[in-house]
């Protein structure tokens, strides 16, 4: 009888010593990781993707600072994107629109000719960022609580303290809160937070409307910071409604530039998923969404 067993290995030197040691048939692996794993175990496959993977900024629309766009503004100016990319995912990645790189048939490349005037809200820039913050009123910066979770691992922990770096660059002072991941669900994603600013993680939807309407309509089950426009409102159920696929494409990118100067949740930029593998481990492949445990073990063999 065939047997399966899932470890859950939090500690990212722990779960590479068991690949490396071969320990482990599987497992995923950090870009950091990845050039060191291939050196030290040149015969593990390395299978990789684009990966779906949602980091996001968002605050309480309703209230002060975050209820004036051009703070908002401020905040996606002073994400150094690169740098991210540079640090995390060792410079392979793509930037986040408000539909993921990954989802290419409905990304807007937020860097292209075709976001046209409104890319310049992806641009890092401090010192305008800055401008931006001293107009809206806030000359000397801010004070915020940047709240976020441990649970999502040791490198996502990393990215709280660069957006931490990146938001003192412009002037924000945020001092991290981290909490706990079910105390997180149940309350700051719920939407229940007083204020500051968070850096969350969406689930990986496959279909751009599941982001869109999720957390941009009123109605929304994400919508964790109280989006209710109605011109956007429009724009996503008109969107919904199109069946011609190239017309509901456009509509879909029409709604990505004009979200860029909304900016009700600054997008991030993401790398690579990657997995290392034992060479006799066999039909492997890297779903996209959460369909691992259905889609992709059940065909697994071992060829030993």
């Amino acid at each position: 009888m065939a047997e399966f067993v899932a470890s859950i290995i939090p500690d990212v030197a722990t779960r590479m010593a068991g690949l490396r040691g071969r320990e482990l048939d599987a497992a995923e692996v950090e870009q950091q990781d990845l050039d060191s794993l291939k050196k030290s175990n040149p015969n593990l496959q390395v299978v990789e993707s684009p990966w779906l993977y949602i980091p996001f900024v968002y605050w309480k629309l309703g209230r002060p600072p975050f209820n004036d766009v051009r703070v908002r503004q401020a905040g996606t100016k002073g994400i150094n994107r690169e740098q991210r990319l540079k640090v995390i995912y060792e410079g392979r990645g793509g930037w986040n629109n408000f539909i993921p790189w990954a989802l290419s048939d409905w990304w807007l490349d937020p860097q292209g000719p075709d976001m046209g005037p409104n890319a310049r809200y992806f641009k890092y820039d401090p010192a305008e960022a800055r401008r931006l913050l001293a107009a809206a009123g806030y000359p000397n910066g801010l004070q915020v609580d940047l709240i976020s979770t441990p649970g999502y691992g040791q490198i996502w922990v990393q990215g709280v303290e660069l957006m931490q770096q990146d938001l003192k660059a412009i002037g924000i002072d945020a001092t991290i809160k981290m909490q706990e991941y079910a105390s997180y669900i149940a309350t700051t994603y719920a939407g229940q937070f007083e204020g500051g600013l968070v850096y969350g993680l969406l689930t990986p939807f496959t279909e751009p409307h599941d982001y869109l309407f999720n957390q941009y309509h009123p109605k929304g089950t994400r919508n964790n910071a109280g989006v209710n426009d109605p011109r956007l409102t429009e724009m996503i159920e008109r969107q919904m409604r199109t069946l011609d696929r190239a017309e509901r494409k456009q509509q879909v990118f029409e709604i990505q530039r004009y979200l860029a100067e909304q900016m009700y949740y600054p997008p991030n930029a993401v790398g690579y998923r990657s997995f290392g593998l034992q060479p006799y481990v066999r039909d492997f492949y890297y779903p996209s969404d959460y369909g691992i445990g259905a889609e992709v073990i059940p065909k697994l063999w071992l060829d030993k």
